[in-house]
């Protein structure tokens, strides 16, 4: 059984701002009972609906990683990182597969630097989100939106209560992306030492 209620966005807009640091699937999961106003849904629903955010988020904000590769000949394939999610740049000439390989025009050390998804929430890991803090908060609200756009089942309320949550998501992700000045696109070359 689902409880409906009407979300106190008072409460929304008092939190959303401070409950960022490192919040874990169960904290995740009691911010989605208090926006959505529903305490009772289920675990699975909850990961697919935080993991989609994550990707988004991942792809928006950023989480950057590298891969070393030690190229034998040109044109020798490889596999792209487990974790892949999008290349940010390399410091060799490349080519992208179809495949999901990524294959070298010359020998040599070759680093990619790629944008990595975040580790999924399932019954096997309830614990912190990977993602920066600046976007936890992001996470619940997501949610909402996904919960109340699978429960209007053509009820134009219901619809709507979705359609606000999505747009509060996207407004409050566009709001920390300019907090955090775009860098994550920026960003002409890396280098870590």
């Amino acid at each position: 059984m689902v409880r409906r209620g009407r979300p106190d966005h008072r409460l929304l807009n008092e939190n959303v701002e401070e409950r960022g640091a490192d919040m874990n699937f169960e904290q995740l999961k009691d911010q989605f009972a208090v926006l959505s106003g529903v305490n009772d849904c289920h675990n699975g629903d909850l990961y697919v609906w935080f993991n989609e955010a994550q990707t988004d988020l991942a792809l928006a904000g950023g989480m950057m990683a590298t891969a070393d590769y030690t190229v034998a000949g040109a044109g020798e394939a490889f596999a792209l990182p487990e974790g892949f999610l999008q290349l940010a740049d390399c410091d060799r000439a490349y080519t992208l597969t179809p495949d999901g390989k990524i294959v070298f025009a010359s020998p040599g050390q070759a680093r990619l630097y790629y944008y990595r998804l975040p580790k999924d929430f399932s019954d096997a890991y309830q614990g912190e989100c990977e993602l920066a803090e600046i976007w936890h908060g992001l996470l619940p609200i997501f949610a909402t939106s996904r919960f109340w756009d699978r429960e209007s089942e053509g009820d134009g309320e219901e619809s709507g209560h979705g359609s606000k949550w999505m747009k509060l998501y996207n407004d409050a992700k566009a709001k920390r992306l300019k907090t955090c000045g775009g860098w994550q696109r920026q960003l002409e070359r890396w280098i870590v030492e």
